[in-house]
């Protein structure tokens, strides 16, 4: 059965799904491998209702396994039913939880959807209580930020004593204090805050507290000439240079308390957010937009969330001022979500010509056109953010399109090659950065290069269609037949994929699922 687990998970990965199926239904109920192969299945299943019945046959087989129960929770609130992920939550803690603390993955998705729901008493009772019995630092995290309007003083004994504190609770500390008007404490705070960032400059690879982190606290504790040099860490790259400039400026002219204070709020909102609890944060942050416009630091937090249709008209029709580029932004979004990319990077390039050289917004046109499947204009345009900011995603792209508009054309390749490698060097971790040099460097011949490269990137990005469509044809170069022909397959199985989860394929995807048919049919041709 250890082989067939194997089998079918790497069938599932190439996309052979029918297959995958059939091998890991096989395995019987006996084996230690059961569990495993069921939670496999579910992966593979199409609808909800097929997931949660292979989930209950699990649990009828094999009760009390927390990794059924996450798997069960994850499906619920996907389908925007918290209230069955928590009765499901609370039915295993009854059953096989009792005298011990939960499964921590299990309590988190509870804590979500107990938000979600919102009960965000019963959200923070469950955090305070997962950080009593579990003593680790994200339930103590999580139980702060989620006490801390409701019981103030509860969530401060939480806090560690300020010399022996970290930087998320030193600026949870500084939120509370804000909170309860303590402007001493807060000073405390921020000295430590501080101080961490001198100790992290002291490592052997020097790292810092994040900008938006020490910027939010410089402001708090009414420290704007330590705001206003933090602004010089935000690159003419960033979304939020702009606001982060409104931000300070803003707090100079209202004063300490009320700037501390909307500081505070947009730093519970990142630190929401980076916990994990994306919609409360975005919640948070709204909030500080509707009692000021003005403030695009907020409006930027939410757009970076995600927001729905009715909340970007929302910020559309209240940003202020009506002329700065988040007006723009949120315009070219709206027009994306109606696939009208050709006009939502025109609204981008007049953002770029009345705003001067904007790297960032150059970027977003270049993705539009991309998009549009305007090739040639999208490749200018990521070259030129690539030469102004050294970018890697903006060189990557670069050399995608390059190896899609120039396949035989040596120079232009070899160009392509030195852009990628150079996005390699910046973040070697990107598979799709790998992706792209694998498929340049098969273009140029470097066959063996090309195969190690998109071997690794497949391995990450297994819903990729481009990707699978890449290693079919070299692996069928390589004579590989039996792997070309899965891989080719995976592609019309992803592209499906995508779609039945609600996804677009990109211009890209729907010229890979081509490309694959094609591909296939010349192996068929060869084999006959």
């Amino acid at each position: 059965s250890g082989i067939q687990l194997v089998l079918g998970r790497a069938f599932g990965r190439l996309g052979q799904t029918e297959r995958a199926t059939d091998i890991l239904k096989k395995i019987p109920v006996h084996s230690p491998q059961y569990v495993k192969s069921r939670q496999l299945l579910v992966e593979l299943a199409k609808t909800d209702k097929e997931k949660l019945d292979i989930l209950d046959g699990i649990e009828k087989d094999k009760p009390g396994r927390a990794g059924v129960l996450v798997q069960k929770m994850r499906i619920l609130l996907g389908a925007d039913r918290p209230a069955d992920a928590i009765k499901a939550y609370r039915w295993f803690v009854g059953e096989y939880a009792k005298n011990r603390p939960a499964p921590s993955a299990a309590s988190f998705l509870a804590v979500t959807a107990m938000l979600a729901g919102n009960d965000h008493p019963a959200a923070s009772a469950l955090a305070a209580d997962m950080a009593e019995k579990t003593r680790a630092p994200m339930w103590r995290h999580l139980a702060i930020l989620l006490n801390m309007d409701r019981k103030a003083d509860s969530a401060a004994r939480m806090l560690p004593s300020v010399e022996k504190t970290l930087i998320f609770d030193a600026l949870l500390g500084m939120v509370l204090s804000v909170q309860k008007g303590d402007d001493a404490s807060c000073r405390k705070w921020a000295d430590r805050l501080d101080q961490i960032d001198r100790e992290l400059a002291k490592l052997s690879r020097p790292i810092s507290v994040r900008k938006r982190y020490s910027l939010l606290a410089a402001i708090i504790a009414g420290r704007l000439p330590q705001a206003r040099k933090e602004l010089k860490r935000f690159t003419n790259f960033d979304v939020g240079r702009t606001a982060a400039a409104e931000l300070v400026s803003h707090a100079g002219r209202v004063g300490r308390s009320a700037s501390a204070a909307e500081a505070a709020k947009l730093l519970k909102a990142s630190l929401a957010i980076d916990l994990g609890l994306a919609e409360l944060g975005r919640e948070w942050a709204l909030d500080v937009f509707k009692a000021r416009p003005g403030c695009q630091w907020a409006a930027a937090v939410v757009l970076g969330q995600n927001p729905d249709n009715e909340t970007l008209k929302f910020m559309l029709k209240n940003v202020r001022p009506r002329n700065c580029s988040l007006v723009r932004i949120i315009e070219a979004g709206l027009l994306a979500r109606q696939k009208k990319y050709e006009e939502a990077a025109e609204v981008y390039r007049k953002a770029v010509k009345a705003e001067g050289h904007n790297p960032r917004l150059v970027y977003e046109q270049a993705r539009m056109c991309e998009a549009a499947g305007l090739f040639d204009r999208a490749l200018k345009l990521y070259v030129e953010v690539w030469k102004a900011t050294q970018e890697p995603g903006a060189a990557n792209n670069a050399a995608y399109l390059a190896a899609q508009l120039y396949p035989k054309d040596a120079d232009r390749l070899g160009e392509a090659l030195k852009w990628i490698d150079a996005a390699i060097k910046a973040d070697p971790r990107v598979a799709e950065f790998r992706d792209t040099k694998g498929w340049i460097a098969f273009l140029l011949g470097k066959k063996e290069q090309a195969r190690t490269e998109v071997r690794r990137a497949v391995a990450i990005l297994r819903g990729s269609p481009e990707v699978h469509y890449h290693l079919g044809v070299i692996e069928a170069d390589a004579g590989n037949r039996d792997l070309a022909r899965w891989h080719l397959m995976a592609v019309a199985d992803n592209a499906s994929a995508i779609k039945s989860g609600g996804g677009e394929l990109t211009v890209a995807e729907v010229k890979a699922k081509w490309l694959a048919k094609e591909a296939l049919a010349g192996l068929d041709r060869k084999e006959k």
